[in-house]
This record gives C-alpha cells, sequence and structure tokens, in this order.
C-alpha cells in the first residue's frame, strides 16, 4: 500500500497527551503515514495484520479518533451497499498540531496532569469519554458488513430510535453489542424455522404413507 511514509517520529503533542490512548497515538500516526492526498482507504484488515489485534478493535480505535475530531471518516456506497471507506486526518501531522487540537493538561511546574500508569485498557480520562452516543446509519452499516451479517441498518436504527434507545429499562450501553444480538437472534430463529419445516416435512411424508396404505398402495 503506498505511503508518505515519516519514519517513526511522532510529534509531542501526539506523544504527550494524555486524552489518546497508546493504540490511538499509534493509529493516528499509521493513518496519517496512510493519508496521501486522497485519504486513506486501508480496511480494519489491514490495520487488523498491522496491529496484531481484531478488526473490531481496530473500528472501534478509529471510531473513537473521529469522535475526538482527529480524523474524518467518508464512505463510498454503491446504492446502500458500503465498498469503501476513506480515512483523512484533520491536522497532518508533520505540520505543527494546534493545542486547541491535541490539547495537553499541565500543572504549574510543567508536568502532564494525573501522570498515571496508561497502559491500563480503558483509563480515567478515557471513561468520560465511554457515555453512550446514538451511531449513525452509515456505522451501522459498516460494522454489519465487516460482520457480514446481513442485517438491515436502517431497520434496527429506527428500532432503537422509536425506544429512546433503550434496552428494556435501561439505557443502551453499546450498539455494536445490540447488533451482535440481533445476529444471533437472527440465527437461532433460522434455526427454529429449518427445524419446523423438516418436522412438517417429516408430517407430511407420514400423511403421505398412511395414505397409501389406507388406498392399498
Amino acid at each position: 500500500m503506498e505511503r508518505d511514509f515519516k519514519g517513526i517520529w511522532i510529534p509531542k503533542e501526539v506523544w504527550l497527551n494524555k486524552s489518546l490512548k497508546l493504540i490511538e497515538k499509534l493509529f493516528l500516526v499509521e493513518i496519517d503515514s496512510l493519508d496521501n492526498e486522497h485519504g486513506c482507504y486501508a480496511s480494519n484488515k489491514y490495520f487488523s495484520e498491522f496491529f496484531g489485534i481484531t478488526k473490531g478493535r481496530c473500528s472501534q480505535v478509529i471510531t473513537k479518533l473521529n469522535e475526538k475530531g482527529l480524523v474524518d471518516i467518508k464512505f463510498k456506497r454503491e446504492g446502500k451497499v458500503i465498498i469503501s471507506r476513506i480515512i483523512k486526518v484533520v491536522n497532518k501531522l508533520n505540520r505543527v498540531v494546534n493545542d486547541d487540537v491535541l490539547p495537553i493538561k499541565k500543572n504549574k511546574g510543567g508536568y502532564l496532569k494525573n501522570d498515571e500508569d496508561n497502559n491500563t485498557l480503558y483509563n480515567n480520562t478515557d471513561n468520560n469519554n465511554n457515555r453512550f452516543k446514538k451511531p449513525k446509519i452509515e456505522d451501522i452499516e459498516s460494522y454489519c458488513l465487516e460482520r457480514k451479517n446481513k442485517i438491515n441498518a436502517e431497520r434496527f436504527f429506527n428500532y432503537y430510535e422509536s425506544k429512546g434507545w433503550m434496552v428494556g429499562k435501561n439505557r443502551m450501553k453499546n450498539w455494536k453489542a445490540a447488533v451482535r444480538n440481533w445476529e444471533n437472534m437472527s440465527k437461532e430463529k433460522g434455526q427454529i424455522e429449518s427445524k419446523v419445516m423438516q418436522r412438517l416435512t417429516s408430517h407430511n411424508a407420514a400423511k403421505q404413507i398412511l395414505k397409501n396404505i389406507q388406498n392399498g398402495n
């Protein structure tokens, strides 16, 4: 894949930013490296192989970068089917990054605040960003396309939109988990329908045999 390679240099505004996890910093640099004038077309499969993590995790990281205003994501479609994704870095990393884009909190002595170990999966800073955010239909389409589950994204969106994005009496926490639940329910429904059809077929066959016996055949 063609890249505007810059080595392993990471701007201090990115590297020292406590609002970004390490994996988000690495993704941002890699996307920037692949982001030429036409944007980065790399798939979740590419990032999964490059970083050695799952495609689902890659999707989560890129979504986080988008929510934090560091990358823009656009989709190319043929009808309602997504055929490709284009990621563009908002501020190219070979330029000076403004503090208001990547804010770094400092105390009076110039050191970073909340300088705890950042190797945990979710730190206190990120917890504030884990509040539920309603997905767009294209986000649902992209995730369903990735999982190849044939779920109708618009139907999923409208269903939970009508319920105020509630699951029972509780506010939804993870829409992707809800998609996976729909996926499992669809599989279970298919299995039940298959068993019913098998029983109906057996029942009809038994009726035909009984009818043949009665007719002396």
